[in-house]
């Protein structure tokens, strides 16, 4: 067999690919080759080290939906064959911090209702009905990805299923939370979580609220060892199997012949780089769609859709703050849950002031402290994430990182002292236990993972992305297809889900997805 040539090649090693990888080296027993841009597989799963002892995950901080017993924890286990271990996050999980109220995310939804009801009593029954309506909109938005996946031929029946909740779905968060809400304090409280999905209540679905809601009303978990060990075990799944990764390969074209994908142009290797070809049947790309179409595909082809995806609004981009601390933040203040701390309940407006950040004002900020998650770890780090806009970074963009100025340093040091002081005024003595830190900004992701503009969150989930045809997981070029984010939302679980999805699409047998959860239930019972 010539080593150039797979059964299938996957373009990029984020969570969807790997998960693609695993059910088509296990399932289909294919030949599967992972080529990665980066030296580390992973995508956000990835993980790094400062000073030789703390450690941080770029992009998982808790995980929802892990219950032992639960489809997601199934399907994690069979994919990475067992590997993965998860640690269970503290009651309660996450703590939203305002300048009158702190309110405590507690695990269960009962409890999340009667804590609510409690604080705000005015407003019970609009509660109740937001809880049947978390459900709904959350089930419509399942029912949405299924029937984005299946074959066009069945299109009509699918659209008659979605049709209905759609109206409820579909409407922005904000809409929602003002037609059924008085208290102003009780709104921003429910979509306290939105950094999770990168959109204000004015911009974001009803459906991807409904949907992070649903995914962490029962506590959260992290990976043992830290995210990395994602990458890990399911590349050793895959490695058993036949299957090869390739890091230091970054992809610069799919090859298209007669409208069929049939390999890819590479560019390998850190320093001594040299061009190589792969080809294979089918090509499943876990880039995104903007880069899919615009940068992968020759701009010969005739893609009916470029400009729209061109035009589409840009996703968010973001900060982290990754901080060592040379004291145990246990004995302080923290057991290992997160912090959402905002200076103001109208988050549209912290999200429209986010670029004062740049200029040394914070106004919100996510906290986590992964080695508190993790039982594994001696030395103690935690993490800041807020938001801010892509342009103020751009002029820096196509420079590598020795060769950015004093200017974009200081700028970094500016964000990052902001971003401590914001912190520290909430949770007393921060400071103090800070022995290193090191701001990562938008041009950080986009030279680690290739994501335009340095987005983490895919396309956002505003209510135009429902309308796009060129989100589905099945391209207008044969063989090849998407998986991720773009093709689901933002999150481990929901790219995971991606990437089985996309597998059996692949193979032509969408309807594996019900083996494929059997056989993961039998791999859980071994």
């Amino acid at each position: 067999m010539e080593k150039n040539i797979f059964d299938v090649i996957i373009i990029g090693s984020g969570i969807g690919g790997l998960a693609s990888a695993s059910i088509l080296s296990q399932v289909y027993h294919k030949r599967v080759l992972v080529l990665e841009r980066h030296s580390k597989l992973g995508g956000y799963t990835q993980t790094f080290k400062r000073k030789a002892k703390y450690q941080w995950d770029v992009g998982v901080h808790y995980v929802g939906q892990m219950q032992p017993d639960s489809p997601t924890r199934l399907y994690f286990n069979y994919i990475s064959g067992g590997q993965l271990h998860w640690n269970k996050m503290p009651n309660p999980y996450d703590i939203f911090i305002y300048p009158d109220i702190t309110f405590e995310a507690k695990v269960g939804r009962e409890n999340l209702l009667s804590d609510l009801m409690t604080q705000f009593p005015t407003e019970k029954d609009a509660l109740k009905q937001y809880f049947k309506d978390i459900e709904k909109a959350a089930s419509w938005y399942s029912k949405y990805i299924i029937g984005n996946s299946i074959p066009k031929i069945v299109k009509p029946v699918t659209n008659i299923i979605t049709r209905s909740g759609s109206a409820l779905a579909l409407q922005t968060t904000k809409n929602y939370l003002d037609n059924h809400f008085r208290d102003k304090w009780l709104k921003g409280i429910l979509v306290s979580q939105w950094g999770d999905y990168g959109l204000p209540p004015a911009l974001s679905t009803f459906c991807t609220h409904a949907s992070i809601v649903k995914h962490y009303i029962n506590g959260g978990w992290y990976p043992v060892g830290g995210a990395q060990n994602i990458a890990e075990g399911i590349a050793g799944v895959v490695e058993n199997a036949g299957g090869q990764f390739l890091k230091s390969h970054r992809v610069d074209e799919i090859i298209i012949h007669k409208n069929k994908a049939i390999g890819v142009r590479v560019t390998a290797g850190q320093k001594e780089k040299r061009q190589e070809e792969f080809f294979a049947d089918k090509i499943i790309s876990n880039v995104g769609a903007y880069n899919t179409f615009i940068n992968l595909i020759p701009a010969k082809f005739d893609i009916p859709f470029r400009e729209d995806i061109t035009n589409f609004p840009k996703c968010t981009s973001n900060v982290s703050l990754f901080i060592g601390l040379n004291g145990d933040p246990h004995l302080s203040w923290v057991n290992g849950e997160n912090y959402w701390i905002y200076n103001s309940f109208d988050h549209n407006k912290t999200f429209h002031s986010r670029n004062d950040l740049l200029d040394g004002k914070a106004n919100h900020a996510f906290v986590s402290f992964p080695s508190l998650k993790d039982p594994d770890k001696e030395h103690h780090t935690a993490e800041i994430i807020a938001f801010t806009g892509y342009g103020a970074f751009k002029q820096w963009a196509n420079q590598p990182v020795k060769n950015r100025n004093e200017d974009y340093n200081a700028l970094k040091e500016r964000i990052a002292k902001a971003l401590i002081d914001f912190v520290n005024a909430s949770l007393p003595n921060f400071k103090q236990l800070i022995d290193y830190y090191e701001l990562g900004t938008p041009l950080t992701n986009e030279h680690y993972t290739g994501h335009h503009r340095g987005c983490s969150y895919g396309l956002p989930g505003i209510p135009e992305r429902f309308q796009k045809q060129w989100l589905r997981p099945k391209t207008l070029i044969k063989n090849l297809y998407l998986t991720g984010a773009d093709t689901t939302m933002n999150g481990v679980i929901p790219s995971m889900m991606s990437g089985i999805l996309s597998a059996s699409l692949a193979m032509g047998r969408p309807q594996d997805m019900i083996k494929i959860y059997r056989l993961a239930k039998q791999f859980n019972k071994i």
